[in-house]
């Protein structure tokens, strides 16, 4: 199934890499280098994404910004929203957007993990990598759910882990 994905990160080989191999998969995929320019194209925007991928920096207030604009609009209202962050931010970011249903992607992560999020959103697959369920701040949840992680590492496929 085709679906129309959105990529905001200021990384320019992230943006290359998710487009690339979206595209390759078959999707409609929308880059940005920044949340200004994002949230500007989002507001023209008739159909809303399925997905949305955003670099979140917990120094970046444009970034929250994007988060909580897609959520108080009702036409994203099934968009889903992936929030990428680097894994020693984590707990900051989750901090930031404790209110918000978003998931999480970690960086580093797998092509095939962004991949699988966007082919299949609704199937969760168990975690390989024992490292991310032994991490205290995490405990392994099997669904999908408000607040929840996705974590992705070395040899790893995604699975959601609930930061509770």
């Amino acid at each position: 199934m085709s679906r129309s994905v959105v990529v905001i990160d200021q990384s320019r080989v992230i943006r290359t890499l998710l487009q690339i191999h979206l595209q390759q998969a078959g999707h409609h995929v929308l880059v940005y280098p920044g949340s200004h320019e994002a949230l500007q194209a989002l507001e023209v925007f008739q159909d809303a994404p399925d997905l949305i991928f955003l670099a979140v920096h917990p120094t970046l207030k444009e970034d929250v910004e994007v988060i909580r604009s897609v959520k108080a609009q009702t036409k994203y209202a099934f968009t889903r929203l992936i929030v990428m962050a680097l894994q020693e931010d984590q707990a900051q970011v989750q901090r930031l957007l404790r209110e918000t249903d978003v998931s999480y992607l970690l960086k580093p992560f797998h092509i095939q993990d962004a991949l699988s999020l966007v082919s299949a959103p609704q199937a969760w697959r168990p975690l390989r990598s024992p490292g991310f369920m032994n991490h205290p701040e995490f405990r392994y949840c099997p669904t999908p759910g408000r607040g929840q992680a996705i974590a992705c590492g070395q040899g790893a496929t995604c699975s959601p882990i609930d930061s509770k």
